[in-house]
């Protein structure tokens, strides 16, 4: 039960210290790889094992034909978490295939050093499983059973959205909970939510490319009928969401739940203009029915601008009337509709919620496109009371990092290309770092606004939040 699994985790947790590290990628050859990932061993770097999933061998004879042009494999990001198996406690790694197939699989990763086939647990499929591009979530239910939890992805068989709850030991079929009956769909990576903080799993967050915001039980695995939103711009077109909705909470009570819309999927994408947008909705409980945004406070990016050698954005700064509204917006159509869209994971940090943006190029110098960094007040979606960002690199955040016009910026655009979500990490006297990559190869550190309850004289650097980089 619950207590065994608590009172036993603490010495899982000291045992896993004498473990060798490993960093897990996988790779368009058709394998996940496992590489040593400490830094001060002569090792470090060197293959401890790759796995071929099973999803993908029909594929693999067309790495060696001649004619050989790119195709996807093992082109999903796995996830990686501890749970409570039969025999104990494990780290339990789960991946899908992205755009390389259609299936899910799990590996125990507890002993990457003796690697084995007994690694292997299952690899699941189904067929209303499509392109497995929603990332797998490792959760425990009120069920008792700890689970893997993903969207069944696109170009499934029906083309509808599914959200998929699989017992994470075994692979069985624990729920497959249907969402909507829209066709030419498909659900992407959910995000889970414990509402009552018994480190349980209660609810599950998932878009689809229909523009809905799902909510799930994941206590009794209902089918869904009525999403909590739909994702529609001013012109009334439905507004995909493929990224990965990241919640947080609100003063007044309440969810907030915080994405950005648009697909970056397969060729025709590039050519797509449509006005894509950032939302910030407060689930208290209710659908939101109105299909207009009405409900929703707007907030616009005013201007752009080159200065202290960037270019900047500067946003409005609306007041949100929480017993109007229900959340807020942020059309991505400046200085005009250019395909500007939102294809991954927003993060939450010191009461500002930041992501990255995306404008492909079909430009082949271009390094694909180009993205803007965005911080907005998470409440609000409005600009920041001060800058998060340090121009002068004084080390201070006040008025010497304001824009001509007086406005704090509200955006960055990035130096090198399409730009991934961040490695976070914090450093002295309340000035934290973000280190990004994009698809110019090259690596872009940007001084930000951190904590700033860090006593003055703070030498410590260390790492509070990492994404994969890609």
């Amino acid at each position: 039960g619950g207590a065994t699994e608590a009172l036993s985790y603490e010495a899982y947790v000291d045992s896993k210290t004498g473990r060798t590290p490993a960093v897990f990628v996988g790779g368009n050859d058709g394998m996940l790889h496992a590489f040593r990932a400490d830094a001060d061993n002569d090792a470090s770097g060197v293959e401890l094992f790759a796995y071929v999933p099973n999803g993908v061998y029909e594929n693999l004879s067309k790495l060696t034909a001649p004619g050989y042009v790119h195709e996807y494999y093992v082109d999903g990001g796995p996830t990686v978490g501890d749970a409570y198996l039969s025999s104990g406690w494990a780290t339990v790694l789960v991946g899908g295939l992205g755009g390389g197939g259609k299936s899910v699989y799990a590996l125990n990763v507890s002993n990457v050093a003796s690697p084995s086939a007994g690694m292997v647990m299952w690899e699941y499929t189904e067929t209303d499983l499509g392109l497995t591009y929603s990332k797998p979530q490792i959760a425990r239910l009120n069920n008792g059973e700890w689970a893997a939890v993903f969207g069944n992805g696109y170009n499934s068989a029906n083309e509808r959205a599914y959200l998929y709850v699989v017992n994470l030991q075994t692979g069985a079929l624990i729920a497959k909970i249907e969402a909507g009956s829209a066709t030419a769909n498909g659900l992407s990576t959910p995000t889970l939510h414990d509402a009552d903080g018994d480190m349980i799993m209660d609810y599950a967050y998932a878009g689809d490319l229909q523009g809905n915001l799902w909510k799930f039980d994941l206590n009794t695995f209902d089918d869904q009928t009525t999403p909590l939103f739909v994702a529609r711009n001013a012109s009334d077109h439905v507004q995909p969401i493929t990224a990965q909705p990241t919640i947080g909470g609100h003063p007044d009570g309440g969810v907030m739940v915080y994405f950005g819309t648009g697909q970056y999927l397969q060729n025709t994408d590039v050519f797509n203009t449509n006005v894509q947008t950032f939302y910030g909705i407060r689930d208290n409980g209710a659908a939101i029915l109105t299909t207009d945004r009405s409900e929703l406070q707007v907030q616009t990016i005013e201007a752009q601008t080159d200065e202290f050698g960037e270019e900047l954005r500067e946003t409005s700064d609306n007041s949100v009337d929480w017993m109007e509204k229900v959340g807020w917006y942020m059309d991505l159509d400046q200085p005009s509709p250019v395909g500007e869209r939102v294809v991954t994971q927003a993060l939450l940090r010191y009461g500002r919620v930041i992501f990255l943006t995306l404008i492909p190029s079909t430009d082949s110098c271009n390094s694909g496109g180009v993205s803007w960094l965005m911080e907005l007040d998470a409440i609000t979606g409005g600009q920041t009371a001060a800058s998060s960002f340090d121009f002068n690199n004084d080390g201070q955040f006040d008025s010497g990092d304001v824009l001509d016009s007086g406005e704090v910026a509200s955006g960055i655009k990035t130096s090198v290309g399409i730009t991934k979500p961040p490695a976070w990490f914090e450093g002295p006297d309340g000035k934290d770092f973000k280190v990004m990559t994009g698809t110019t190869g090259g690596i872009q550190s940007l001084g930000n606004k951190g904590d700033p309850t860090v006593p003055p004289g703070s030498s410590s650097l260390r790492r509070t939040y990492w994404r994969q980089i890609q």
